[in-house]
């Protein structure tokens, strides 16, 4: 139950796959971003910008998905969904919820911390110059924390899409064999 259940169903390897393009994506970003000097501080409200008013979006999107599955299933779908997958301790239906519950965790994840950096971006502390070097390390590695987690939020669409897909073939493949 709780994270420690949803981390010791979801597949690590799913994690690392739907990482990987979101990092390398990340990583070509922020070193484009210090080559050619941007205002990191600004690019930094503009991000926590798209997060804070894409997000919550991305997260009805996905919970209505969610319900909508869960709501249409019927009885022999469960049953069938249930029975421990030959060779593992999970089941189908396990599978199925964690891929969902990890999307949502990550997209609850990026949003809080967005919020969390916009309430000290909208604080506009004064900065000495001092530590002002020290803030802009602070600063890119804030920025390629947002980037990669709005990246991997938005590349994970792509985890529910192929669960919903794959939700409608096993329903239709019981029913042709039923």
């Amino acid at each position: 139950m709780g994270l420690k259940g949803l981390f010791s169903i979801y597949p690590k390897i799913n994690l690392l796959k739907s990482a990987a393009i979101p990092f390398l994506i990340d990583t070509v970003l922020i070193i484009i971003v210090v080559k050619f000097k941007t205002d990191i501080y600004n690019l930094l409200v503009f991000i926590v910008g798209i997060i804070t008013s894409v997000i919550p979006n991305v997260l009805g999107f996905i919970l209505t998905g969610y319900a909508v599955i869960i709501s249409v299933t019927e009885t022999k779908y469960l049953k069938i969904m249930v029975k421990r997958i030959q060779g593992k301790k999970i089941t189908l239906y396990q599978t199925v919820n964690s891929t969902f519950a990890f999307v949502l965790l990550s997209l609850c994840i990026t949003l809080i911390l967005g919020i969390i950096i916009n309430i000290v971006v909208n604080a506009k502390l004064v900065v000495i110059d001092l530590f002002a070097n020290c803030f802009c390390r602070i600063n890119i590695m804030c920025l390629f924390v947002l980037i990669f987690l709005l990246l991997y939020s938005l590349f994970a669409i792509l985890d529910v899409i192929v669960n919903i897909f794959n939700f409608g073939q096993f329903i239709n493949e019981i029913e042709e064999n039923t």
